[in-house]
């Protein structure tokens, strides 16, 4: 079997608790606070993804509509001219 991979540095600062607000020094403040941000911007980028994909099959359904009304249109107007002849 293998044997298990080393941690990397990063993996053992995200297991320790968050320091005191009161007590942190200004850069563990700051470092919290890029964390923070990092996993909001991720989650931002996701949320506009989704919303962009929305957006844009949204988009194939209307035109879907569009041309399906456009085609029972076509065939009305044929018939209605066969009727009239």
């Amino acid at each position: 079997m293998t044997s298990p991979q080393p941690q990397a540095p990063g993996a053992a600062r995200a297991s320790t608790a968050p320091p005191d607000p009161a007590q942190a020094s200004t850069g563990e403040l700051i470092g919290q606070l890029t964390d923070q941000l990092s996993g909001l911007g991720l989650g931002a980028g996701l949320f506009g993804g989704f919303g962009l994909v929305a957006v844009v099959g949204l988009g194939a359904l209307v035109t879907a509509a569009v041309l399906g009304l456009a085609s029972v249109q076509a065939d009305l107007e044929t018939v209605k001219q066969g009727i009239a002849r």
